[in-house]
């Protein structure tokens, strides 16, 4: 019985102890159409919803601890008529594991707010820079990609690459993205699309591989793993491989983490084998 107690004792503590990944989606509104959107507040979509400063305070205050990770996301978040503030509530502190996903149509307007702020690191939504193919993709006007180098003198920058079927895989997209994010000196993900991951029952490793492939022909070597990344280094340029992007993946909880979406409307849905988290 001792024993039985004494396991219990350290599984609690050791959940507790667990690093924790979160996303805090701001908003379910949007300035983009993207196709590959998983529209996780799909029935929210009718309003725009914004999640409160009240709200989110209490949240951060009493949920996420410095370990963590942290993405603010959306929708998309520069659209919420108070992000600043969204964005002080989050970055409190100095934390190198907080990051703000973007599609950055309005990051031009924002820089110079955001970086008062301690945030360091944000993810564009970026699948191709060929003109037409972004077009079809996003559903809106290519970005002018100067923000990109604008913002990179004061945030880490991160080109979040989806990987659409038939769209945007054809290697001289890729080949662009790779050259693109070299020269410009940000790092580089190429994310499976999970409805592609679905249909075609890949569970990533396909995909992976694939890639792995391509970016051994780029003479990028295979610095470490994480829960479903794989981390390729080339001259001190880093890529990543991501897969699959999917609401219940999205993090790619192992056995050292949970992940947490928390919704605009106050609500909170855990992606994790382990059960029920009621907060």
């Amino acid at each position: 019985m001792s024993c039985i107690k004494d396991a219990h004792s350290i599984q609690k503590k050791y959940h507790k102890m667990m690093k924790k990944y979160w996303r805090i989606r701001t908003t379910n509104n949007c300035n983009a159409r993207c196709i590959f959107c998983h529209s996780e507040s799909a029935n929210l979509k009718e309003n725009n919803v914004f999640i409160s400063k009240e709200y989110l305070n209490h949240f951060v205050n009493n949920y996420i601890k410095l370990e963590d990770h942290v993405a603010i996301t959306g929708g998309e978040p520069l659209l919420h008529p108070e992000i600043i503030e969204i964005i002080n509530i989050v970055c409190h502190t100095e934390s190198q594991n907080i990051h703000m996903n973007t599609n950055a149509l309005l990051l031009e307007k924002y820089t110079f707010l955001i970086k008062e702020t301690n945030l360091k690191n944000i993810h564009i939504n970026l699948a191709s820079i060929n003109t037409e193919v972004y077009e079809k993709i996003y559903g809106c006007r290519m970005i002018d990609l100067k923000i990109i180098d604008e913002a990179s003198a004061y945030f880490n920058i991160r080109i979040n690459c989806v990987i659409l079927k038939s769209i945007n895989d054809s290697l001289q997209n890729i080949k662009e993205m790779i050259e693109y994010s070299t020269i410009h000196g940000v790092e580089l993900a190429f994310i499976e699309n999970h409805f592609d991951s679905l249909n075609f029952k890949s569970n990533g490793l396909l995909f992976q591989n694939h890639f792995e492939s391509i970016l051994h022909g780029f003479n990028y070597t295979l610095l470490h793993v994480e829960a479903g990344r794989k981390i390729y280094s080339h001259n001190g340029h880093q890529i990543i491989i991501v897969a699959p992007c999917a609401p219940a993946l999205a993090w790619n909880g192992n056995d050292n983490s949970d992940a947490f979406v928390v919704l605009e409307n106050q609500t909170m849905k855990r992606f994790s084998i382990r059960g029920e988290v009621r907060i």
